[in-house]
C-alpha cells in the first residue's frame, strides 16, 4: 500500500509540474495550407462561400453548419454562422462571423469556439481564418489558401490547455490536416464539375 501511495504522489507531482510548465509556455495554433486549382475563379468562389453545402461537406469532421444571418447582398461582411465540428477528436462549437469580403478574391472569418470534452465546456478559443484565391505565378491556375489560427485565453487555464493540446494532442498538425482536407475537397469539386 505504501508503494502505491508513493507512485500516486509522484504522478500528482509530475502532473502539477506539467500544468505549471505549460502555463508558462503558451502555444498559438497558426497554420496555412494551399492547393492549386484549375477551374474558374468564380467556380472556386462559389464553392468556398457555400457554407451549408460544399464547405460543410468538405470535411467529415463538420457535424453541422448553419448560416444564422445572411446580409441582403448575399455572402458579404456580417454573415454569421454556427458550426459544430471535431478537431483533434475534441468537439467544438464555432460561433463565426465573416468580414473583409472581396468577392472572388478573399474573405476572413473569426469565431468564438467552445471546445468540450465528455459534454463539459473545457475552453473557449478565439479562432480565425483568411481564405484567399490568387493566380499562380506560372499562370496555370489558382492558388486556394486558407490560414487558420486559434488564440487560447491568456489565463492560467488557457495557457496550460494550449500547451497540453499542442504537446499531447498535436493540435497544430491536426488543424493543418483538417484545413488541407477541406481545400482538397473544394479542388476536386470544382475541377470535376
Amino acid at each position: 500500500m505504501e508503494v502505491i501511495k508513493k507512485i500516486v504522489l509522484v504522478v500528482l507531482i509530475l502532473l502539477v509540474f506539467l500544468v505549471v510548465y505549460g502555463s508558462f509556455n503558451p502555444r498559438v495554433v497558426d497554420v496555412t495550407e494551399s492547393v492549386r486549382v484549375t477551374a474558374t475563379k468564380q467556380a472556386i468562389w462559389n464553392a468556398v462561400t457555400d457554407f451549408e453545402g460544399v464547405f460543410h461537406d468538405s470535411n467529415h469532421a463538420h457535424l453541422s453548419t448553419t448560416v444564422t444571418k445572411r446580409p441582403e447582398s448575399g455572402f458579404d461582411d456580417g454573415l454569421t454562422f454556427l458550426q459544430k465540428e471535431t478537431v483533434g477528436g475534441i468537439y467544438g462549437v464555432l460561433d463565426g462571423r465573416v468580414f473583409d469580403v472581396f468577392p472572388t478574391r478573399r474573405y476572413r472569418l473569426s469565431a468564438d469556439t467552445t471546445y468540450r470534452l465528455w459534454g463539459i465546456d473545457v475552453i473557449e478559443v478565439s479562432e480565425g481564418g483568411d481564405l484567399r484565391i490568387e493566380e499562380t505565378r506560372a499562370g496555370d491556375g489558382w492558388r486556394l489558401s486558407h490560414r487558420v489560427f486559434g488564440h487560447f485565453p491568456d489565463t492560467f487555464v488557457g495557457r496550460a490547455m494550449s500547451w497540453f493540446m499542442s504537446a499531447f494532442m498535436n493540435i497544430e498538425a491536426d488543424a493543418a490536416q483538417h484545413t488541407l482536407v477541406e481545400l482538397e475537397y473544394v479542388k476536386r469539386e470544382v475541377e470535376e464539375s
